[in-house]
Parts: structure tokens; C-alpha cells; sequence
């Protein structure tokens, strides 16, 4: 659930970060997701979950493509 916030770039931007809190079941999970200009239409992005509590790890990369 905290994953799923995705940070995004402006268009003067060439890094950005960004913190989630995510609740669910009773859980609560924190995420942190970064992104980067790769080209003028080409940015990467990723995010790292935890959740606290459960000593639990998730993550996930992207890249994205705009015109």
C-alpha cells in the first residue's frame, strides 16, 4: 500500500524524492521513492517498503517514457 505513492519529476526537475505511509490490516508499512531524468522524455523510478513491526521488505523499479 505505501508503495503504490510514486514520486514524479517537473518539468525544470532532474531528481526528486518522496516518503509514503501506507495502513492495512492493522499494519503499518513507511516507503521512500525516488526518481531521475534519464533523457528529455525518459525518467527511472523506484521505491524500497518496510513494514516495522514484521521486519518486512518490499521494492519496486520502473522507468517511464513521455511525450
Amino acid at each position: 500500500n505505501a508503495l503504490a505513492g510514486s514520486t514524479w519529476l517537473q518539468s525544470n526537475e532532474r531528481f526528486a524524492m518522496s516518503g509514503n505511509i501506507g495502513y492495512f490490516g492493522g499494519k503499518t508499512a513507511l516507503a521512500f521513492s525516488g526518481a531521475a531524468r534519464l533523457r528529455t522524455n525518459w525518467s527511472a523510478n523506484m521505491a524500497v517498503g518496510i513494514v516495522p513491526d514484521r521486519n518486512e521488505l518490499g521494492a519496486r523499479a520502473g522507468v517511464r517514457w513521455g511525450w
